[in-house]
């Protein structure tokens, strides 16, 4: 059985912590205030860190589906979560399992 990926994302305020969940962060939602404490949720630094970091992901999946196709073994499973706050990426990442 193939497992099924889940990415849910949230927008959090660096201030109070408030969250919201999104479907997809997007350029528009740059500049979007917390409707708890009106400061700026989304700056143009976190959305280019964001921007950059989806590029690796999808460059990751095309290398490996190439790989795929041409008979190498292949391994899935990896499992990451990214915090982007005031232009600082933490990035955590594990091969099965839980983080």
């Amino acid at each position: 059985m193939k497992q099924r990926v889940v990415r849910r994302q949230k927008l959090v305020c660096d201030a109070c912590y408030a969250a919201e969940e999104i479907d997809h962060l997007s350029y528009d939602m740059i500049g979007k205030r917390c409707p708890h404490c009106d400061t700026v949720m989304l700056t143009a630094e976190d959305y280019r860190i964001y921007y950059r970091l989806e590029w690796r992901f999808k460059l990751r999946e095309w290398f490996w589906r190439l790989k795929a196709a041409l008979g190498f073994k292949v391994e899935h499973g990896l499992i990451s979560r990214s915090v982007i706050t005031e232009g600082e990426l933490v990035f955590e990442a594990r091969r099965k399992g839980l983080l």
